[in-house]
């Protein structure tokens, strides 16, 4: 912070002012600069006539600063992309298990339907929202995954499981129509972006959400067979990275439910690793007891 002082000393600090200027060519040049202990240049080019006051600018680098948050953005972003397609992977040995038996048997599409409209509300956010364009990529890939999982599903069905679909997919495509109509028709008061956003923000957290379930398996049964570590912890990176790029944004509505994916996901991993140590030997003593107390009955039989 340089201070040009004027002639006049001590500097009268109640009228001093900070001016900053957003113009870079209005500063003065390296040659002009004058340092406080320096009175004999002339400093009438730099500080206004008529001012008693001494006038500060410094140069802060607005435009490096902006340069930097969008580099970050991207970076995140594209990360953020890179870990949500190895998430939409994780189910591929279901796929393959699917078109390996040629039925879907009791698996059920209503992940995978419901991940493909969450995807593509945040493409419509990201389309309408500016600056968004890490979100339009990164759901747009993810819809496509998701989109042929919905396919091999109705590929491999049977008839009577057909029409199950055919009602579920209607009723999403159903969804999206009428999210995209109720947008449409909003109050000039609430935008697209906002509406999109929360719905987009709603239906994240409710995917979020659905790990809850397993977690309540796992310690019911002290098993983490039901878990796979693999997708609990791209959960948890895909919600740290996406969770980043919500705070270098300042985009509220991906902030909200990676903030729920960030602690559950945690939560799933925490949960893991406790029963992948201990699961096995609190499995055993249940066996034991289970055994004792068979034993006990015989003898008092």
């Amino acid at each position: 912070l340089l201070v040009y002082k004027r002639t006049r000393w001590p500097l009268d600090l109640d009228n001093l002012a900070l001016q900053f200027d957003d113009d870079v060519h209005d500063l003065p040049s390296s040659n002009n600069l004058i340092t406080p202990l320096d009175d004999s240049k002339d400093i009438s080019n730099i500080i206004p006539d008529g001012d008693n006051s001494a006038s500060v600018r410094p140069v802060v680098p607005f435009a490096q600063i902006s340069s930097l948050m969008t580099t970050s953005q991207h970076i995140l972003g594209t990360l953020g992309a890179a870990v949500g397609m190895g998430l939409s992977l994780a189910p591929l040995p279901t796929m393959m298990d699917i078109i390996n038996n040629k039925s879907i048997g009791d698996y059920t599409a209503m992940p995978y339907t419901v991940t493909l409209i969450q995807n593509l509300v945040w493409v419509l956010y990201g389309r309408v929202t500016p600056n968004r364009e890490d979100i339009v990529i990164a759901n747009a890939l993810s819809a496509v995954v998701e989109l042929s999982y919905c396919l091999i599903f109705w590929f491999y069905a049977l008839t009577h499981k057909r029409r199950e679909l055919a009602w579920l997919y209607a009723t999403a495509t159903g969804f999206l129509f009428l999210t995209v109509i109720v947008c449409k028709a909003a109050d000039a008061g609430i935008s697209a972006s906002t509406s999109l956003g929360t719905i987009a923000s709603a239906l994240n957290a409710l995917m979020y959400g659905s790990p809850l379930a397993v977690i309540g398996v796992v310690l019911r049964t002290r098993s983490i067979r039901y878990m796979p570590f693999l997708l609990s912890f791209m959960t948890l990176m895909c919600s740290i990275i996406w969770f980043a790029w919500s705070v270098v944004a300042r985009d509220l509505f991906v902030l909200i439910p990676n903030i729920l994916g960030l602690g559950l996901g945690l939560a799933q991993v925490v949960v893991w690793c406790y029963y992948r140590v201990y699961g096995d030997n609190l499995a055993e003593e249940n066996s034991d007891d289970d055994a004792g107390a068979n034993d006990d009955v015989e003898l008092i039989e």
